[in-house]
């Protein structure tokens, strides 16, 4: 995943507050059911002032089976990452960090999907909102610095492509060609090695883990999706502090405190 060369905006690192499963559709259709059966009762009493039968539902159950009809947002989050090249595997380590401690609404889907390039296609179509969490260069941050940045903060034509085989951009544009628009993020951390062919991160972008944990969680909760702690799991300390004294910011003036 790759970003303009002069892509060094102060705004989108993490700031420092003070101190203080698989996706399903989910529809539910039986509030629709039981208020078309009342209205239906309704109109069949003298006098009740219901709508005569064969007219369907009055306007606030024809809403309410309306509402029971929209399915959940179908989110989709991938870590993506090759763990063989040192830092170029961070999306893949911090995936595996979420989905080892924390569970999720069924219409949300945690996956390391490696190196796949065009082969995501399928899980791309599926999805709503796609998340995805990789390694960036050239952002002009420090190593393990994590950023949030949308579709248009990646360069389609530049020198700094992605750190992987085929550009995430060049994924999501052949998924339009197929008449499928997800809505799109990102969450990268800056690497500082990405030519070792070696087993492991570098401790400043192993340090950014909890971090970019915090930032997934951050980026689920303006979807309305809440986490929770898994039963069978604790936590790693450091992402509960990561979440407890950071906060990525999603627009407007940034920096840190």
């Amino acid at each position: 995943m790759g970003v303009h060369p002069h892509h060094d905006d102060p705004r989108l690192p993490l700031r420092r507050r003070g101190r203080g499963g698989a996706a399903s559709h989910v529809r539910r259709q039986g509030d629709a059911a039981v208020s078309e059966h009342q209205v239906g009762t309704q109109a069949s009493r003298p006098g009740s002032g219901g709508r005569p039968p064969g007219l369907g539902p009055t306007g606030n159950a024809r809403r309410r089976a309306d509402a029971a009809d929209v399915a959940p947002e179908r989110i989709t989050v991938l870590g993506i990452g090759n763990p063989l090249v040192r830092d170029e595997g961070v999306g893949v380590r911090v995936i595996e960090e979420v989905m080892a401690s924390f569970d999720f609404p069924a219409n949300v889907t945690l996956m390391d999907t490696g190196t796949m390039g065009m082969s995501m296609l399928g899980i791309l179509r599926a999805a709503d909102f796609v998340l995805v969490v990789d390694a960036v260069d050239g952002t002009g941050h420090p190593p393990g610095t994590v950023v949030r940045l949308d579709a248009a903060d990646l360069a389609d034509n530049q020198v700094l492509h992605s750190l992987h085989d085929i550009r995430f951009t060049d994924v999501l544009e052949a998924v339009r060609l197929t008449g499928a628009e997800p809505a799109s993020h990102f969450i990268g951390i800056q690497v500082k090695d990405m030519g070792a062919v070696e087993i492991g991160l570098t401790p400043e972008v192993e340090a950014a883990v909890p971090d970019a944990v915090a930032a997934v969680l951050a980026v689920l909760r303006e979807r309305g999706i809440e986490a929770s702690p898994r039963a069978d799991a604790t936590p790693d300390a450091r992402v509960l502090e990561a979440l407890r004294l950071f906060t990525p910011m999603p627009g407007g003036p940034q920096g840190s405190d």
